[in-house]
């Protein structure tokens, strides 16, 4: 059974509208896992440099954790998304 099951055909664009919010956050995750990953090699760039430089390695080091924490904030702010586009028939 839809949310929406029985509702005027006036809400028939709403079923647009959430297909423009879901292509929306793909757009978005994917943008987010890109930016991860460049985030992640300008992190293992900074460490190869910093060859024995206790803060240049701990400054790589926080690079790298901040892209990877991130990147999994997307991914569950884009999972929630999905699952409460779902639960409206989406």
């Amino acid at each position: 059974m839809q949310l929406f099951d029985g509702t005027p055909k006036s809400l028939d664009s709403l079923g647009a509208v959430k297909d423009q919010i879901s292509a929306v956050s793909v757009f978005v995750l994917g943008i987010a896992g890109a930016l991860a990953v460049i985030f992640i090699i300008i992190g293992g760039i900074q460490l190869a440099i910093s060859a024995g430089n206790p803060q240049g390695q701990e400054k790589a080091k926080k690079t790298i954790t901040n892209a990877i924490v991130g990147l999994v904030l997307a991914i569950c702010a884009g999972a929630i998304g999905q699952f409460i586009l779902a639960a409206f028939g989406s």
